[in-house]
């Protein structure tokens, strides 16, 4: 498993560096400076060097933030670009039912159409069939997974 400094840390440094300013990093991250100012800490203490000047203004990178910077910007950018397309992709629906034949043939099926068009995203359907029931009595089950269970009789 690899060693690395606390998540938090890294987005704050990556943050100030690109901003160079807490104030406006801060903002961006819903903290307070200060509280910037504790997570760069523990990366500097992490990597073991400062990662900024500690001057007013403006907010300067040693040696060691300027290559820092870059490669955290685009491992960032990496995680964006991948989130997004992942976002992108859409949930898939998958839907699976078990019932009888008389059952999908008389109710189901006239109505899949009907499903299809306000689940648009769903790619996957499965059927389970089995004979009808001898008895016309027999209540029937049918669950739509995860969804609520509908009794017909």
């Amino acid at each position: 498993m690899r060693k690395l400094p606390p998540l938090r840390s890294l987005q704050a440094f990556e943050a100030v560096a690109r901003h160079r300013s807490f104030k406006d990093a801060a903002h961006e991250l819903n903290v307070t400076p200060t509280a910037l100012s504790h997570q760069i800490r523990t990366l500097e203490e992490a990597c073991g060097r400062q990662l900024f000047a500690r001057r007013p203004r403006p907010i300067r990178l040693t040696a060691a933030g300027r290559l820092l910077y870059p490669a955290l910007r685009r491992g960032f950018d990496s995680f964006a670009d991948a989130l997004s397309t992942v976002a992108e992709m859409g949930g898939t629906i998958a839907l699976r039912i078990t019932s009888p034949n008389a059952f999908a043939s008389r109710w189901l099926v006239p109505r899949l159409s009907q499903w299809h068009e306000s689940h648009p995203d769903s790619r996957e359907m499965r059927f389970t069939l089995w004979p009808t029931p001898a008895s016309s009595g027999r209540k029937i089950r049918a669950r739509l997974r995860r969804w609520t269970c509908f009794d017909f009789l």
